[in-house]
C-alpha cells in the first residue's frame, strides 16, 4: 500500500490489483485504476511489479488464472520485488525472454517506516539499460538505489542483508538478556552499544524489536519475524544450493526468540 501510494504521488499512472479489494478501493480514491485482474494489469501496463509473500504466492500471480503471464505482451518489464530465491527469478526471466520481456529483481529492505516515507533500500538486479529506464520509479519509492549486477543479484544481496540482521538480532537479545540478569538498565546499556563496537540495526531499534518480540509471542504468524524465518530458509535453501556456509544463521533456528 505505501509504494503504490508513493507511486501515484510522484505522477506517474498506476493500475492495482489485489485480493482484498477495499484495498484497491482506497488507491482508487487516490487516482488509481483498479485492474480486473492480474492478466488484465499486465494488458494495460508497460512496467509490471509483483510484491506478494513468497514462491507459491508469486507462481499464482504469475501462473494462475488471470495471471500476468495470460496478459503479457512483448516489451514488458516485470519487476519482481519479493524475496525469494534468486534461481527462480532467473528461470521467470528467462521465460519471459522467449516471450519478448524483460525481469529485474528489485528486492526491498527498510521495513514499513521507509516504505511510508518513501525511503527504502531497493537492490537491483538485471539488464542495466532496463534498469536506467525504471530507475525514475524507483526514486518515488526508495532513497538508497543499488543496481548489482544480472537478474538474481539483487535477490542474492537482499538475502545476505537479511541473514545478517538475523545473527545480529540474535547476538543482540542474547547481550540484552545477559544485561538484564546483571541488573543493567537495558536503555542505559544501549546508549553505551550504539557509540560503540557491538551498535547494530538491532541495537538502534531494539525497542520496536522488543515490542515485535512480544507480538510475536502471542501471533508467531503474523509477526514481522515470521517474514525473517521466511527470509531465513531461503537464505539457507540458498546457501545449500551453492554450497556456502552459514552456520551462525543455521545456528539461529535452534535458538528461542526471547
Amino acid at each position: 500500500m505505501p509504494i503504490a501510494a508513493n507511486i501515484l504521488r510522484a505522477g506517474f499512472g498506476l493500475s492495482v490489483f489485489d485480493i482484498r479489494p477495499e484495498l484497491c478501493a482506497q488507491l482508487a480514491r487516490a487516482g488509481a485504476r483498479v485492474a480486473t485482474s492480474c492478466a488484465n494489469l499486465a494488458q494495460t501496463s508497460d512496467y509490471i511489479i509483483s510484491l506478494v509473500r513468497d514462491i507459491p504466492q508469486t507462481k499464482e500471480v504469475l501462473y494462475g488464472k488471470n495471471g500476468l503471464w495470460s496478459g503479457l505482451a512483448e516489451r514488458k518489464t516485470l519487476i519482481i520485488m519479493s524475496t525469494i530465491l534468486p534461481e527462480f527469478i532467473r528461470e521467470v526471466a528467462r521465460l519471459a525472454a522467449e516471450q519478448g520481456n524483460t525481469v529485474i529483481d528489485a528486492a526491498i529492505s527498510g521495513a514499513d517506516v521507509a516504505a511510508k516515507e518513501g525511503t527504502l533500500t531497493i537492490m537491483v538486479g538485471g539488464p542495466e539499460e532496463v534498469y536506467g529506464d525504471v530507475r525514475p520509479l524507483f526514486e518515488a519509492i526508495g532513497k538508497n538505489i543499488f543496481h548489482l549486477g544480472p537478474v538474481g543479484s539483487g535477490m542474492v544481496v537482499k538475502l545476505v542483508n537479511n541473514a545478517i540482521r538475523t545473527v545480529n538480532l540474535y547476538g543482540t537479545r542474547e547481550g540484552l538478556k545477559l544485561a538484564i540478569q546483571a541488573g543493567v538498565d537495558p536503555k542505559r546499556l544501549f546508549e553505551v552499544v550504539n557509540v560503540s563496537t557491538g551498535q547494530s540495526w538491532g541495537s538502534d531499534h531494539w525497542e520496536r524489536d522488543q515490542r515485535e518480540v512480544e507480538s510475536y509471542r502471542k501471533d508467531p504468524q503474523n509477526s514481522r519475524f515470521a517474514n525473517m524465518a521466511k527470509d531465513r530458509e531461503i537464505a539457507l535453501d540458498y546457501a545449500m544450493e551453492i554450497g556456502g556456509e552459514v552456520p551462525l544463521l543455521q545456528l539461529t533456528k535452534s535458538i528461542s526468540l526471547e
